[in-house]
């Protein structure tokens, strides 16, 4: 094979994300992750402290750049079943509550119950299976740009109905 020759298949560049944990009780770990977006980001549990973040972004036609980084959890009253996961402005952050902070979460439901009849929000996740929550994608909020490309998606579509209506109107 010559020089000149390309490799077949993507080609993959090692990244290491910039990260920290954060929060009062440490619960919250914050990665920098520039040029990613949530659709390409993957989150795996392997034991009741750890778990693995994995991910690749587009660099260029074949090129790719990716990561896997095994964390382990700063306490072991996190409860992982109940994990929040949110990526905006090129930070995933991934909040996983605690025996102590969800007693107090409910405490405070409590009260603001007792101010104002509303109904409590739900904390919980109530699916049968209580991973769930944590291994779906869907609970990865998608970033601005993301946001932004599906408003326009929605115009056009609006707008090419609207064109269509039109043209079967002109031509009856």
């Amino acid at each position: 094979m010559s020089k000149d020759d390309k490799p077949s298949g993507p080609e993959y560049e090692d990244f290491k994300p910039c990260f920290g944990w954060n929060g009062v009780s440490k619960n919250k770990l914050v990665i920098y992750l520039p040029g990613f977006s949530a659709i390409n980001l993957d989150i795996k549990r392997i034991v009741p402290c750890k778990f693995i973040v994995s991910g690749r972004c587009k660099v260029e036609d074949d090129k790719w750049k990716r990561f896997e980084h095994e964390f382990t959890t700063p306490k072991d009253d996190f409860m992982m079943e109940e994990i929040d996961m949110r990526f905006k402005d090129e930070l995933f952050t991934i909040t996983m509550p605690t025996m102590q902070t969800k007693k107090h979460n409910q405490l405070h439901d409590d009260q603001m119950q007792n101010k104002e009849e509303k109904p409590p929000l739900a904390h919980h996740n109530h699916h049968g299976n209580p991973l769930l929550k944590f291994t779906k994608k869907s609970h990865i909020e998608p970033s601005y740009d993301e946001a932004k490309q599906l408003v326009v998606n929605v115009v056009v579509a609006g707008l090419v109905i609207v064109a269509l209506g039109a043209y079967i109107l002109i031509t009856k």
